[in-house]
């Protein structure tokens, strides 16, 4: 929640160190609830911490920063900085979103030019050779044992398949979400909806391009790319 200092003190100049407290508290309060908070004075007691007997005797001060309609206080100023903060917030996210397909797409992407070089050369016809073409020379057994590591798609060979998908149900560990908030100085609930597009994203990949051999390396990649670390 921004406070602005000038702006608060010049409002505010008025109330005791006790109304202070209690209008600062109920102001984080409606921050955190969504810019509301509920006409009860049980709850607003609570919220301000303070009794139900001390918040009756606070509650005719504080009001006036407040505007309700019998069910709900609102602050008009906090409910401004708040639809700012939410629609800064979800630009940078969009932003950050479209940043990081493209880099991982531009990352990914097979070098064209190495395609294809697993299949098997043209063979040569016997009849071509003529008949006093000599035998081929029996293959060495070091080309035999290499052979049978390598399994067959379609008409070429390839070697095994390495590394893991990412599972449909991953959740981003807590380890990894500690190490990103620290890395990149963001709350738990930024982290975690990095982890879903993360993971979308991955879940998304066809093929090989799909299949890492270090999962929590390609995600501290990732979220140093997301952020420019």
């Amino acid at each position: 929640m921004p406070l602005y200092i000038g702006d608060y003190l010049s409002d505010t100049g008025h109330l005791t160190p006790e109304q202070h407290g209690a209008y600062l508290l109920l102001l984080m309060a409606a921050w955190t609830r969504g810019g509301v908070l509920p006409d009860d004075d049980r709850i607003l007691a609570r919220l301000a911490s303070c009794s139900t007997w001390d918040w009756k005797r606070l509650r005719p001060s504080i009001q006036t920063f407040f505007e309700t309609d019998g069910k709900l206080w609102r602050n008009s100023r906090l409910s401004r900085q708040l639809l700012d903060a939410q629609t800064r917030r979800k630009r940078a996210e969009d932003r950050a979103k479209v940043a990081a397909e493209k880099r991982w797409e531009n990352n990914e992407t097979p070098n064209a030019s190495s395609m294809g070089k697993s299949e098997h050369a043209p063979s040569i016809d016997s009849d071509m050779l003529g008949a006093s073409a000599p035998a081929p020379a029996p293959q060495k057994a070091t080309t035999t044992t290499k052979s049978t590591s390598l399994s067959r798609n379609g008409n070429g060979l390839h070697p095994p398949e390495r590394g893991t998908r990412l599972p449909e149900n991953w959740q981003l560990p807590i380890p990894w979400r500690d190490w990103a908030c620290t890395v990149a100085k963001i709350d738990m609930q930024h982290a975690t909806r990095c982890s879903l597009r993360f993971r979308d994203f991955w879940i998304g990949v066809p093929g090989a391009r799909g299949r890492k051999a270090n999962w929590e390396a390609t995600w501290r990649n990732f979220i140093r790319k997301e952020f420019d670390l």
